[in-house]
């Protein structure tokens, strides 16, 4: 497309008159400088000739100052067009900001795809500066395979957003390792943001992670083969807890628990466990088949906010093992209970009468399923 009028031929013109009036100006004033008398016959009135001169040239001297201020903002503004027309050369750079968003979160599985993320990031400057300002995209580090000062940037662009961490054996070992592998004091500066906790130990003990300060954690996944400790001081207003193997410590009741999913090929879940669970309000329980309470207690254990509960066995189970938890436990406000694996009507009915024997399940839902 032909210019009529091209950039440079406006500014060459100007550039000539500009620096004609100043060559005459610094003619003019060379002119008075040169006909300044000397000192033994300088007057009042020649002083006062001499100041307005030197006036004159701090004002040149401020309007070169702001001259080449200006000059150097056109040099940036310059430079920006001509990226921006070369990036219009390529189709993908004629994309906006806002469409680079769309097709970046369309495009990346979550923030655990952590391959397409950085490949998203590498196809130009402007679409490296979407990425990274997509903070959501950055809150699953690899705390088990990156090097600190990776982990470290990767959870900073995070921002705000609460962080979702894994730790398993390699982790628990690197933080082991002292200053060499500073992850430990990592985990540590980051554990006010972590929202989302999963421990998958079975050849170290995680013990340590739990003595951090966990004020924002709301979801915690726990399985390994050593016993562990958790304590409500730590974590404040942890909401959602799955136990999926190994043992569980509570010392005081973490009364903001509400779900608790009990995942084990044991056989009862520990009813002391469960008791310090006050405000349960839904439990699920994948176990072997239970043969009796896994406290030793004989007393009922009573759930006063538990509104739905969800059983299956790895074995198939037969309405008596069935009996035999619900025994365990009172409901008073149960609405939901879902049941695995098969039953025939007959022992559904067993398993109905045994909840709605009480006052406490009148308008009981039951739900099945056939796995």
């Amino acid at each position: 497309m032909p210019v009529e009028d091209p950039p440079g031929l406006s500014f060459r013109q100007a550039k000539d008159a500009f620096f004609a009036a100043l060559l005459n100006r610094r003619l003019s004033l060379s002119a008075r400088a040169a006909g300044v008398p000397s000192r033994c016959h300088v007057a009042r009135t020649v002083q006062t000739e001499i100041g307005n001169l030197i006036s004159s040239l701090e004002d040149l001297e401020d309007d070169l100052n702001d001259i080449q201020r200006e000059i150097k903002q056109a040099q940036n503004s310059v430079l920006q067009l001509k990226s921006a027309a070369l990036m219009s050369l390529q189709p993908i750079g004629m994309l906006p900001p806002e469409i680079i968003r769309k097709i970046v979160v369309h495009t990346v599985d979550g923030p655990c795809d952590h391959r397409r993320i950085l490949r998203l990031s590498q196809v130009s400057k402007l679409w490296r500066e979407t990425v990274l300002g997509i903070s959501a995209l950055f809150t699953t580090a690899d705390w088990e395979s990156w090097p600190a000062q990776l982990v470290d940037t990767w959870c900073l662009r995070a921002g705000r957003h609460l962080l979702k961490i894994y730790v398993g054996d390699s982790l628990v070992t690197r933080m082991d390792c002292g200053s060499r592998y500073p992850y430990r004091a990592l985990l540590e500066r980051f554990s006010t943001q972590v929202g989302e906790l999963e421990v998958s130990c079975y050849k170290t003990s995680p013990a340590e992670i739990f003595d951090f300060q966990m004020p924002s954690l709301q979801t915690l996944y726990i399985a390994n083969d050593d016993g562990v400790c958790i304590e409500l001081q730590n974590l404040p207003i942890l909401r959602v807890l799955t136990l999926a193997s190994g043992g569980l410590g509570i010392p005081t009741p973490l009364t903001s628990v509400t779900h608790f999913h009990y995942h084990a090929s044991l056989l009862m879940p520990p009813t002391h466990l469960i008791s310090q669970l006050p405000c349960l309000q839904h439990l699920a329980i994948t176990v072997a088949y239970p043969c009796g309470p896994g406290g030793g207690s004989e007393r009922r254990i009573v759930l006063p906010s538990l509104i739905s509960l969800e059983i299956q066995w790895i074995s198939p189970p037969h309405a008596s093992t069935v009996q035999v938890l619900l025994g365990v436990y009172s409901f008073p406000k149960l609405q939901t209970i879902v049941l695995h694996n098969h039953y025939n009507n007959a022992e559904i009915q067993t398993i109905i009468r045994s909840l709605v024997c009480e006052p406490k399940a009148r308008n009981l839902h039951c739900a099945l399923t056939s796995e």
